[in-house]
């Protein structure tokens, strides 16, 4: 028997983007688009459906099939896009994303410290939620932008010179996903910054379905880096009836708070002793 729990492990670090959000992952073939800086564009959530159905509502001879809505011209997609009130959110390319992977070198967790990204973006405070992600051992982050619904021609590439009817100026929102690109991570969460606590490691995302088993991998992630866990508090959030929903709050779940060096200790001593006893 191995001495060690590396195949169960492997596992359960293996998270996978809730099925509410699954149609992300296929749209950006259905939109086509790009942002001025080449992150493809994506139909957040459900959205997909409702831009399906608006299509196929449409009166002839302007009824489309939401297999054909990538061969429109750009003018006609932003312009469907924002009558059917869709959101947007972003999929960073690999080259951009390194943009924001994890500085550990400006990071400090203190309560009077920033969470910074190679780029210099820093992770917003005052309640602000913050996505975080760690694939292949690599740590990015951003903060959390939500879609806002309007007009978004001046941020999508190939509109240079192109004029269309102004309205609410849209938003193209940043969320987990758009860290990963809607692939499998080993953990996702949010960091928050409040007065009572400073900085918050909170297990919970919308898009992810992260449990608090996967926090300790994270930690020591952090750990490698040399990064101060000891003025980091984490935020662990077990679901209460064992099944996360993306609109669930506080009430739906058991919370404890802990300091993130003390977690990562016991969490690597009862490793340890489970090891010793499988040897």
């Amino acid at each position: 028997m191995p001495n060690n729990n590396s195949f169960f492990l492997q596992k359960l670090n293996r998270v996978n983007l809730l099925p509410l959000y699954i149609a992300e992952t296929i749209s950006p073939k259905i939109v086509d688009l790009n942002d001025n800086q080449g992150n493809p564009v994506v139909i957040y959530q459900s959205d997909y459906q409702k831009l399906r159905k608006y299509l196929e509502g449409l009166k002839e001879p302007e009824k489309i099939k939401i297999g054909d809505f990538s061969k429109l011209p750009i003018a006609r997609k932003l312009e469907l896009l924002e009558t059917a009130q869709i959101k947007l959110i972003r999929y960073y390319n690999m080259d951009n994303l390194q943009k924001y992977k994890l500085d550990a070198k400006k990071t400090n967790f203190s309560t009077e410290g920033n969470i910074v990204a190679c780029g210099g973006t820093m992770l917003s405070k005052s309640e602000h939620q913050n996505c975080v992600v760690m694939s292949n051992n690599e740590i990015f982050i951003h903060p959390k932008s939500r879609s806002e619904l309007g007009h978004v021609i001046d941020q999508i590439s190939g509109t240079e010179g192109m004029i269309l009817p102004k309205t609410n100026r849209g938003l193209i929102g940043v969320n987990h996903s758009s860290l990963s690109n809607g692939k499998e991570v080993q953990f996702a969460g949010s960091f928050v910054h409040n007065k009572t606590h400073g900085w918050l490691l909170d297990n919970r995302t919308g898009h992810y379905g992260t449990h608090a088993y996967q926090l300790r991998l994270f930690l020591q992630q952090l750990a490698n880096q040399e990064i101060d866990l000891s003025t980091l508090t984490v935020k662990t959030c077990i679901a209460k009836t064992g099944k996360i929903s993306p609109t669930d709050t506080d009430q739906n779940y058991h919370i404890l708070y802990e300091n993130a060096a003390e977690m990562l200790d016991r969490m690597n001593h009862s490793l340890s002793s489970i090891d010793n006893k499988l040897r």
